[in-house]
């Protein structure tokens, strides 16, 4: 059996694709900054936003709001989840090896997904809302699909700029940005690690035979470049 492809066909998987790809990368921007902000692997990002969708769900098929509406709501009651789970179990595994985080949040990810079925059972539910399809020439475009690519891109545009041109998302990136001690080498083998001279342990600073005479505060390394770069730092913020 011959299956032949047509043009038709390939535009249509690739506006699907674009629809699609708009929205997971908006899912992934929470994960790539939880991961490059904290050093934290959510393995739970995808439970936190099944129960968005139960939220939206259960106020459109109880109460009869728009599930459009419902997006404040289901965003404030997530960020209240997410806190109290920062505060009570993820802020122990910040500076711990990338591992003990991975491990931590599979485990809330099995929690939640088992507690959801208890609760709500493995029944497939939608939300009928805003169905059928834009046709346009030989394409088909999803009414529902278009409508998150527009959410999704502008949400992820707001995102860069706020991180980009804001006080607190500069803030954001210096952090996500900042150097790690100990190195991940010695953080993946502990024993090493402490058995390594004093010197090393507590930073390239503390080595005295090669210190650099930079302003307080800045990072010293035993090394000529890394001397070199600290002074041209220090040069340039006291002018």
């Amino acid at each position: 059996m011959n299956v032949v492809i047509t043009p038709a066909m390939v535009g249509q998987v690739v506006i699907s694709g674009l629809l699609s790809g708009t929205l997971y990368a908006m899912v992934a921007l929470g994960l790539a900054l939880i991961f490059g902000v904290m050093r934290v692997i959510n393995i739970a990002h995808g439970p936190m936003l099944m129960l968005g969708a139960y939220a939206t769900f259960f106020l459109y098929s109880a109460f009869g709001v728009n599930p459009y509406l419902t997006l404040p709501v289901s965003m404030a009651a997530l960020f209240v989840i997410g806190m109290l789970l920062e505060r009570t179990l993820v802020f122990r595994v910040v500076d711990a090896p990338e591992l003990s985080s991975l491990l931590l949040t599979f485990g809330i990810s099995i929690a939640v997904v088992n507690l959801a079925q208890l609760a709500f059972t493995s029944d497939l539910r939608a939300v009928e809302f805003l169905t059928g399809s834009f046709v346009v020439g030989p394409f088909a475009v999803s009414k529902s699909r278009l409508v998150a690519f527009v959410f999704a891109a502008i949400i992820s545009a707001a995102v860069f700029v706020f991180l980009r041109n804001t006080k607190l998302g500069k803030a954001i990136r210096a952090t996500g940005s900042r150097p790690r001690w100990p190195p991940p080498a010695a953080r993946s083998s502990p024993s090493s690690w402490r058995s390594s001279p004093r010197w090393a342990r507590s930073g390239p600073s503390s080595r005295s035979s090669s210190s650099c005479s930079v302003a307080p505060g800045t990072i010293r390394a035993p090394s000529s470049a890394a001397c070199s770069w600290a002074s041209s730092s220090s040069s340039r913020r006291s002018s």
